[in-house]
């Protein structure tokens, strides 16, 4: 044991002044007193064969330095007020530790928010973007359509002056050719034909046949007379 830790456990006298500002051991003292800051000049002292882990003369938050300090006390097997003001450190600190957790996660999930927000936004000028041109397709779609009907009420008008104009001069259609002429007996004879029955048909040609045959059959006889 070191010269300086020989014989009592060296502690803060009461008339000491306070840790500065800024420091951990001035938020220990702040919070839990001064019991909680009269051993670091102490603690100093027993770390100081691994600089890097060394326990600051205003102390830490640093778990693996207060760690440390405690495996330290454990090989001088201090007392145990020593121990619980350790403890005191150690508790503080992982305190801290889930507090920043706490805190990180919290901007994590704003800045997640933030981020859905400024999406959210985006869709939503997107979907009025797209709106108004549709919009504007429309409007110009209605003006097109009005243009493609020009030609025709163009045309119509066109029509319309035609009415306007004289319609060209009458002419006179020639007389048609004169069928030829029939005779009156021819016709009589064609009425007669049409109007016949049957039966009155069938008698003219009996009668026909009669005559035909006595005329055939004088020439006969005066043949055979000759």
């Amino acid at each position: 044991m070191c010269c300086f830790c020989k014989g009592t456990n060296l502690r803060l006298e009461e008339s000491q002044p306070a840790p500065p500002e800024g420091t951990p051991s001035r938020d220990m003292y702040v919070k839990h007193g001064l019991s909680s800051i009269m051993y670091s000049t102490l603690w100093n002292k027993y770390t100081c064969a691994d600089p890097e882990l060394r326990w600051p003369m205003h102390g830490s938050f640093d778990l693996r330095k207060i760690e440390y300090v405690e495996q330290c006390m454990c090989k001088r097997k201090s007392r145990q007020d020593m121990f619980d003001c350790v403890r005191m450190w150690e508790k503080e600190a992982r305190g801290r530790v889930k507090r920043e957790q706490a805190l990180l996660e919290k901007e994590q999930q704003k800045n997640v928010y933030v981020k859905a927000l400024e999406i959210r936004k985006k869709e939503i000028n997107d979907l009025k973007e797209l709106e108004e041109k549709e919009r504007k397709l429309q409007v110009t779609g209605q003006y097109t359509v009005r243009q493609s009907l020009y030609p025709i009420l163009n045309k119509s008008h066109d029509d319309l002056l035609l009415l306007d104009r004289p319609p060209p001069p009458y002419v006179v259609p020639s007389a048609p050719h004169e069928l030829p002429k029939v005779s009156s007996s021819e016709q009589q004879k064609m009425r007669d034909s049409r109007s016949m029955l049957p039966a009155d048909r069938a008698s003219e040609l009996r009668s026909i046949a009669r005559k035909t045959i006595r005329s055939a059959v004088s020439a006969s006889e005066l043949l055979d007379n000759m």
